[in-house]
């Protein structure tokens, strides 16, 4: 099952679990590109939660065990929907060129030709489905008259 979590709005967040949330933190800025939003330490100085954003995509990865247990997980959602995984939608310019950096980064790889997506499973356990991005088209709007009163609700 894919999931475009990017129409979930940007307050929302999902969260993965792993071993060690240093190197996964590392996978997903190294491959992805994600760029990190919060940290979260324990008393000792242990990261133990780490929130990220790849473009308009929040999420949280956390220690196995950790304090945040009782949040949803995305294998929770799949279980619940009987879907083997929930993939994740990302919408990027290359996704040859990022699926070769995910599996050279020990990812598994799955190609779903009929819909032009590379499901990536990363070495942590979560599933990311590469779609090309498509280039938004600019329009030629010379000539063409605005009616100010209308756009203004006046």
């Amino acid at each position: 099952m894919l999931i475009d979590w990017e129409r979930a709005g940007p307050e929302r967040r999902f969260e993965l679990r792993v071993p060690n949330v240093l190197q996964a933190g590392k996978f997903y800025r190294d491959v992805f590109g994600a760029e990190e939003t919060f940290r979260q330490k324990t008393h000792n100085g242990k990261v133990f939660r780490l929130g990220f954003a790849i473009g308009r995509i929040g999420f949280a990865i956390s220690s196995e065990g950790g304090v945040e247990q009782e949040r949803p997980l995305l294998s929770s959602i799949a279980e619940e929907l009987g879907s083997p995984f929930v993939a994740v939608i990302l919408r990027v310019e290359d996704p040859d060129r990022m699926a070769r950096a995910a599996q050279e980064a020990g990812s598994e790889l799955t190609r779903a030709h009929e819909l032009d997506v590379t499901v990536v499973t990363d070495p942590f356990g979560g599933y990311w489905a590469l779609v090309k991005c498509e280039p938004v088209p600019v329009a030629n709007l010379s000539g063409v008259s605005v009616d100010r009163e209308a756009d203004d609700g006046r």
